[in-house]
């Protein structure tokens, strides 16, 4: 059921349309002042507003520009069909103008009306399933399909804009680089599939262990990256640990018996050197693989 805010002071206009839109299932709310219904507007949303342009207080043309000024972006997708007994182009061109969807004199004819009403409606709900759609795409470009990780592209995003903060506000910054031991391995004895759910686990335990402000990726194959906000080489050794041991302690059921993996971790922190998050990531790289040729399930950092 759609939701109709009508802000109008005039007794005879708003029993008129009162009526005749609830008598056609929409949910109707009436406020007879500019700051009444931009009071009602902020407590409950509304699909449509119905706004006469002359009001006592606040007029309607001040209370579209409230309302395409305010700081919630659900506000500026609201369809506002302006009211008005003064037949002035001059006038229905500055509602326009401001951002009114629609124009309308009265006294209302209220077939058409409800025609244009619903045309306001569809083209809000249409917009609202685009952006949704859009979102999801967003989504599924960003999120590695197994893992639910970020994938690289992403990962390279929201840490670039990491790295800019850090250098700006001169904060640190921390990028950890883990591998998972003799994987090929586990592969080649229990099967992909099977690997894949130990990659899966192993994304839980990263989970698990990092904060949310924590940017968490697979880069690829069974390697996973975290960039890390506002923690020095001490915070982000801690963290890559508490990583490490998580991964060594669980158990991963993988069909033909209980296997433990464990990974070789690399940390490396931000500094004068690094003018990219290659740079950051080349350094927390080498870091991991000199685990590696130290026996592996080990963190190593510089």
């Amino acid at each position: 059921m759609a939701r109709v805010l009508i802000i109008d002071d005039r007794p005879m206009t708003v029993r008129g349309i009162w009526r005749y839109l609830r008598n056609h299932g929409y949910d109707v709310e009436v406020a007879t002042s500019g700051g009444g219904g931009l009071q009602m507007a902020r407590r409950k949303i509304p699909d449509v507003i119905l706004l006469n342009v002359t009001l006592p207080g606040l007029s309607g043309l001040d209370v579209l520009q409230e309302l395409l000024r305010d700081r919630d972006p659900a506000f500026k997708r609201i369809p506002v069909i302006m009211l008005s007994a003064a037949n002035t182009e001059a006038e229905a061109v500055q509602a326009l103008d401001l951002g009114a969807q629609d124009y309308i004199l009265k006294p209302v004819k209220l077939t058409v009306f409800a025609a244009r009403l619903r045309m306001a409606l569809r083209v809000k709900f249409n917009q609202e399933a685009l952006e949704r759609a859009n979102e999801y795409l967003l989504t599924l470009s960003s999120i590695d399909p197994l893992t639910q990780t970020f994938n690289r592209r992403r990962f390279y995003e929201l840490a670039t804009r990491e790295l800019a903060k850090a250098q700006r506000f001169q904060r640190e910054l921390s990028a950890i680089m883990i591998d998972a031991d003799h994987f090929k391995a586990l592969n080649d004895r229990f099967g992909h599939a099977l690997g894949d759910k130990a990659l899966c686990m192993l994304a839980d335990v990263l989970r698990k262990s990092c904060r949310d402000i924590d940017i968490i990726a697979r880069m690829g194959g069974e390697e996973f990256a975290v960039c890390c906000p506002e923690t020095n080489l001490g915070g982000a050794m801690q963290l890559a640990e508490r990583i490490r041991r998580g991964i060594e302690v669980a158990s991963f059921n993988l069909g033909p018996g209980t296997v433990r993996v464990t990974v070789s971790v690399g940390v490396a922190t931000l500094c004068d050197i690094d003018r990219s998050v290659d740079s950051l990531l080349e350094r927390a790289d080498r870091m991991m693989y000199r685990a590696k040729q130290g026996g592996r399930n080990r963190v190593v950092g510089a």
